[in-house]
């Protein structure tokens, strides 16, 4: 079966949607990782999230789909100046 051929300038075009996307996805990723790290009961009887291990796995897990997100955005640059 042939693969139908796309035109240079629709290719273009996808790719940066797809940067667009993988930006916005970074940017929220990002905030959401500094939120969360950043997020803490300042109250004396009270525990920060950090002593919770489920909170600390889901911390380390939003910081490696936020470094995930940056490898895409990169290799969504290089596939628009490849083009």
């Amino acid at each position: 079966m042939a693969r139908p051929k796309c035109l240079p300038a629709e290719l273009r075009r996808l790719n940066i949607l797809i940067l667009i996307l993988c930006f916005a996805a970074f940017c929220f990723l990002l905030t959401d990782t500094m939120f969360m790290a950043s997020n803490s009961s300042h109250s004396h009887d009270s525990h920060s999230w950090l002593h919770f291990p489920t909170f600390c796995y889901v911390l380390a897990a939003n910081f490696i789909v936020t470094v995930y997100s940056l490898f895409e955005i990169c290799t969504a640059v290089r596939e628009i100046l490849k083009s």
